[in-house]
């Protein structure tokens, strides 16, 4: 993900800054020089980010969730915005993004893309297959993805839970969740997500396939642009953006 969002930097943005894992071998080099996109930026640590951070504007985490709280704290002391787009936090680290969150404006979202956040408002439409229909939701990944189901799954999981009535006196044997999901991790897969509602006589599907990163990548420079515009500290999803996207076109429109 790192890749991709520094391949889709254009204008109004310039990046400004960009960190990779202490033993990187790409450390040291451009981002033009490793590859990675037309900057000349210097692919710097963690350590590096104190100083370098200051002349940013907003800040992307696309790291592991354990680093994700310690750029999230950083961020919060320069009061910078924030976009992260991490799955896998356990609940003390969703504790400090949300604290941090209380000082900057913070996006929070397992998924950047946009199709996923229609479907998500979409589900709470299915709430009359209530009665007799079975819900399930299967997605798959990449075989490097480390957290399963994925946060996106879940997500999805939890509108759909509210939309049908189900609580966690519901919960299925499988994974202790009111909605079954079915987790597959093959080849190079960027993200598939399909929620199914099987009833006696018919079955409805809702599928999401993402063909390439740049999906993601384009949805966080999005929320990073909605972030740093001046927005009020808060723990904001990504539903939250475009709702707000959506009401300024409709004025510019009236």
């Amino acid at each position: 993900m790192g890749r991709a969002v520094l391949e889709c930097i254009r204008e109004p943005f310039s990046l400004g800054a960009a960190f990779v894992r202490t033993e990187n071998t790409r450390r040291g080099r451009t981002v033009r020089e490793a590859g990675l996109g037309a900057s000349d930026v210097r692919l710097g640590g963690p350590e590096d980010a104190p100083s370098a951070l200051t002349a940013c504007d907003v800040l992307l985490s696309f790291a592991i969730p354990a680093a994700d709280v310690e750029f999230a704290a950083l961020a919060a002391d320069l009061g910078i915005p924030l976009v992260v787009g991490t799955t896998g936090h356990d609940a003390h680290q969703r504790d400090r993004l949300a604290a941090a969150a209380e000082r900057v404006p913070l996006v929070l979202s397992p998924n950047f893309a946009v199709g996923i956040a229609v479907l998500q408002s979409l589900l709470p439409g299915v709430a009359p297959l209530r009665v007799g229909f079975d819900p399930a939701i299967v997605e798959t990944h990449h075989v490097k993805k480390r957290d399963a189901p994925s946060g996106t799954a879940l997500a999805l999981a939890e509108v759909l839970a509210r939309a049908l009535g189900r609580g966690r006196g519901d919960a299925s044997p499988e994974n202790g969740h009111p909605i079954p999901i079915a987790s597959i991790r093959a080849g190079a897969v960027p993200g598939d997500h399909a929620v199914i509602l099987a009833g006696p006589h018919e079955v409805l599907r809702l599928e999401h396939r993402v063909l390439s990163r740049t999906a993601f990548a384009e949805g966080a420079l999005i929320a990073a642009r909605w972030a740093a515009s001046g927005r009020p500290p808060g723990l904001y999803s990504f539903l939250d953006v475009l709702a707000d996207a959506g009401e300024r076109a409709a004025e510019l429109s009236a």
